[in-house]
């Protein structure tokens, strides 16, 4: 059964494979990432100390992470080994319905800038409900006025159009503009920062996936950081899996289900454009996003450590 663009609409965001089974690609990702223990209740917020606690999970904004890593034992390191400075730049999903104890959690970490990666559509259906003290601004990062997906008939078409979604990152210049100013905002304005989109992983993968080249994380790393999403959403992508299976069949499910995951081969077709388009990424940031020197600067002083 084809999946219509009003059932993707529902699902806006959501990410894929399919070639292995769902339960076998979900425990491969999870293999894979590098995932520490997350069991501790953060001690310190931004910018205190060069010991920070190890990340939440936060079962209501359930891909909520330090885009630095999850505690500082595992922090990510550059490729000349200095470790990434955790407690600056949090990513995550739609904070759409956060509990009151995630509200507060959000809160101590002294989170002040909030950007809204969504369509206009997107931040209707599902408005954000911010921490208090925390300013939110919205970058649209599509461009377009809600995020629906063209109607699917087999996974290879989902497949094939996650892929060149993610190519647009590269090829779109509207696009590349506005990741521009994303990365400018963060970069220029003082305190802790998140950003999100809707399930968190393609606009906040992309992006997340930037910032770290630009900082020198090695792609390896990246790469591993981006699969997370299917570890830390692995509730919501198997609870939208059953429930498209039941309202519009088992077919329907596995045509949507490689838009519900984080797949190696979304990011590789950007990568892929990057060197077709700029050669490396570092020429992508430079040429393609315009960002300058001093802005690359900054990026780097936030997010590099102390020793």
């Amino acid at each position: 059964m084809p999946v219509s663009s009003r059932n993707q609409q529902q699902l806006s965001e959501a990410e894929g494979h399919v070639l292995l089974p769902r339960r076998e690609f979900l425990k491969r990702s999870l293999q894979c990432a590098l995932l520490p223990s997350l069991a501790s209740p953060w001690l310190i917020s931004c910018g205190g100390s060069s010991t920070v606690a190890p990340t939440p999970r936060l079962a209501s904004v359930n891909n909520f992470r330090d885009v630095a890593g999850a505690d500082d034992a595992t922090a990510y390191r550059t490729a000349g080994g200095q470790k990434l400075r955790r407690g600056v730049i949090y990513r995550s999903c739609a904070l759409a319905a956060p509990s009151a104890a995630a509200l507060a959690t959000m809160e101590a970490l002294d989170i002040l800038t909030i950007v809204d990666l969504r369509t206009p559509g997107e931040i209707q259906a599902n408005p954000d409900h911010p921490p208090s003290g925390a300013t939110e601004t919205n970058i649209n990062v599509n461009g377009t006025p809600n995020a629906v997906n063209p109607p699917l008939s087999t996974p290879a078409e989902a497949i094939a159009y996650m892929e060149s979604s993610y190519e647009a990152f590269v090829t779109d210049s509207g696009i590349r503009g506005r990741i521009a100013e994303v990365l400018h905002l963060l970069a220029h304005t003082p305190g802790c920062h998140l950003y999100h989109c809707s399930g968190g992983k393609d606009r906040t993968g992309w992006i997340t996936n930037t910032l770290l080249n630009i900082v020198g994380v090695p792609q390896s790393v990246i790469n591993q950081d981006y699969l997370l999403t299917n570890v830390y959403a692995q509730a919501t992508i198997d609870a939208t899996y059953k429930a498209t299976a039941a309202a519009y069949g088992q077919s329907a499910a596995n045509i949507i289900y490689p838009v519900l995951v984080a797949d190696q081969r979304y990011l590789d077709a950007a990568l892929a454009q990057v060197t077709v388009q700029y050669g490396t990424m570092a020429s992508y940031v430079s040429n393609g996003l315009g960002l300058d020197a001093g802005t690359l600067s900054r990026l780097s002083a936030m997010l590099l450590s102390w020793g």
